[in-house]
């Protein structure tokens, strides 16, 4: 039986057959298929690893799209993929080399050896995709194992008779090589110069590989000549040397191969090179950014085209009703413009008058006989944030808990806080769809089970944070702080047209706060306001705003908004009565009561 992908949140736990099954072609992997050097920067869960390994000639070549096909036809791009996660890494750490020159030879030889370990399965796939005939594609690979073999193990090595068995042979070399450094650790020795495990993969970074695609390419006869493209995946884990040393190869590798590199925001850390000349941005490589902003995707009917197709291949597997979005969800309250309010809608002058500053009140008599400014310049801008805070206001004077508000809801509000991150749109649909089962089928979910929902996730993102490895404690209690600034600001001031929804962050701010943005970045739980290619688009200072996942937890509006200085919002922070939670679980806010929440 299939099992459900729904309940598969991260891509690296799904097999190759069932990422191609649940892939959607999106703009940003049409942008991969240019045969040019590529940085691809995204938080956590926006898909990197999945635009990677689709790239992979075994994956490509299993895509149904004919925006897709030519390039596997045409040879275009051949990708070679590598993953260097945090396992992967750390069988560069904790060795015996005691110079940088030595920690750089072993990292080349390790990616050396992983590097031909993947071309293997890249021939494989274009066996089977560029040789038809059964016999002829036998006949080739073992022409192929031979001279790889002679190549990267010598000509006395023990013959391999397929490509599995020579992946095989790499495979123990690789574990002979961890033993043998793991011999010299334990005596506290260093290596032997004259102990060389497999010297083929001692020579410069990619040589072997690049040697292996010449003679792919001449045996398979492939024409006209392939780009070829080595994908290194979750590059945040390498350390800074090694970032220099890919950085070399992408500024002097020319012809047909071509690099595509995936890491965290902020953690592509150096553009230095080891020949002096440093990579230069636009010449050398692009970046490509490829967290969205929800707000300006929703603009785009090709965002919830995505979201529905993803839902509906993730619900595919199983013998299940698919469900359409919009009908289970319905429209927002908050977010939808189609029901905005009008220059004669006395609901919502009603809550102006009751919410608004005079200064906007009077603004917006004054624009009344002016539909189209009135429009722009006041409803689109003010009605949700009225909506939300009445909701809220009458929630807390009635008493009726926080099960009965219903206002985030809706399937713009439900995409909005997924922050266009693949991930965090599986984990949701997840609870939707258990939600909607629970309550039996059929119509619309209930918009006060929608809430629901969509604040035990919003809550579930925000207690997450408390497990980052070496700052959890410190960057939950630094969303809490922002959180509860904003909250307070939107709850107990009257509101403009411009509310506050986010932060900027300076240089000179010092301390630990940049970093902890930064780290909150590349959790996807802050997103720079930014929405481009240019070097400048990742500041190591400027404006940030809360995930949008976050809102409902702190029953905020999902938008940007203006911003306000992060050591106004620490001071802010300072002067407030905070509760440690149990066992020094975090900073928490108070309630209206001034009791933990």
């Amino acid at each position: 039986m299939s099992r459900n992908l729904l309940k598969v949140e991260n891509a690296s736990n799904l097999s190759r057959d069932e990422l191609v099954r649940t892939f959607v072609v999106t703009p940003d992997y049409l942008e991969l298929l240019n045969p040019v050097n590529h940085v691809v920067l995204g938080a956590r869960g926006s898909g990197k690893t999945v635009l990677l390994r689709m790239l992979s000639h075994d994956h490509m070549s299993q895509v149904d799209d004919d925006r897709v096909r030519p390039t596997v036809r045409d040879c275009s791009l051949i990708g070679i993929y590598v993953q260097m996660d945090a396992t992967w890494v750390s069988g560069l750490k904790n060795k015996p080399w005691q110079t940088e020159e030595e920690q750089e030879r072993y990292f080349q030889w390790r990616l050396n050896l992983s590097a031909c370990i993947a071309l293997t399965d890249t021939i494989g796939s274009c066996l089977r995709e560029y040789v038809s005939d059964v016999g002829d594609r036998a006949s080739k690979e073992l022409d192929i194992v031979a001279k790889l073999s002679e190549a990267w193990l010598g000509a006395d090595a023990p013959p391999n008779r397929s490509l599995s068995d020579l992946a095989a042979a790499l495979e123990e070399i690789e574990y002979e090589k961890q033993v043998q450094a793991a011999s010299w650790h334990a005596s506290g020795g260093r290596p032997p110069e004259a102990q060389v495990v497999a010297p083929a993969f001692e020579t410069d970074l990619f040589t072997p590989v690049t040697r292996g695609i010449v003679i792919t390419q001449r045996l398979l006869g492939l024409t006209p000549e392939p780009t070829w493209a080595i994908l290194l995946d979750e590059a945040e884990f390498l350390e800074e040397l090694h970032h220099r040393l890919i950085n070399t190869h992408m500024r002097s590798h020319a012809g047909n191969l071509v690099f595509k590199l995936s890491t965290l925001p902020y953690y592509h850390p150096t553009l230095e090179t080891n020949t002096g000349d440093s990579l230069s941005v636009g010449d050398d490589f692009s970046y490509l950014y490829i967290d969205q902003d929800p707000v300006r995707a929703m603009e785009d009917a090709g965002f919830v085209a995505f979201a529905q197709s993803l839902l509906d291949k993730r619900m595919s597997a199983n013998d299940v009703p698919m469900l359409n979005l919009s009908h289970l969800l319905g429209g927002s309250r908050l977010l939808e413009d189609s029901d905005g309010a009008s220059e004669g809608d006395e609901q919502f002058f009603a809550l102006l008058e009751k919410y608004a500053s005079p200064v906007t009140v009077q603004r917006a008599h004054g624009l009344q006989s002016n539909p189209p400014a009135f429009r722009d310049q006041i409803s689109r801008k003010m009605k949700g944030a009225l909506f939300l805070r009445d909701a809220v206001e009458t929630r807390r004077r009635d008493h009726l808990g926080r099960q009965k508000l219903d206002v985030y809801s809706g399937e713009r509000m439900i995409l909005r806080c997924t922050d266009a991150n693949p991930r965090r749109m599986v984990q949701l649909f997840q609870r939707i769809v258990r939600a909607y089962t629970d309550s039996g089928g059929g119509g619309m979910l209930d918009t006060v089970v929608q809430t629901q929902v969509l604040r035990s996730y919003s809550e579930a993102v925000l207690r997450r944070s408390e497990s980052t490895p070496g700052c959890g404690h410190e960057l939950y209690a630094f969303l809490r702080s922002v959180g509860f600034y904003l909250r307070t600001g939107f709850y107990e001031r009257e509101l403009t047209t411009d509310q506050v929804f986010s932060i900027e962050v300076k240089r000179e701010d010092g301390g630990k706060w940049p970093q902890i943005v930064r780290e909150a970045a590349k959790l996807g739980l802050m997103y720079p306001n930014v929405q481009t290619r240019s070097p400048e688009f990742m500041p190591m200072d400027g404006i940030f705003h809360l995930a949008y996942a976050l809102a409902p937890v702190f029953d905020l509006l999902p938008r940007r908004g203006k911003a306000v200085r992060l050591t106004t919002v620490l001071r802010f922070s300072s002067k407030k009565a905070f509760v440690e939670g149990p066992e020094g679980q975090g900073v928490l806010w108070p309630s209206e009561k001034g009791e933990p929440v």
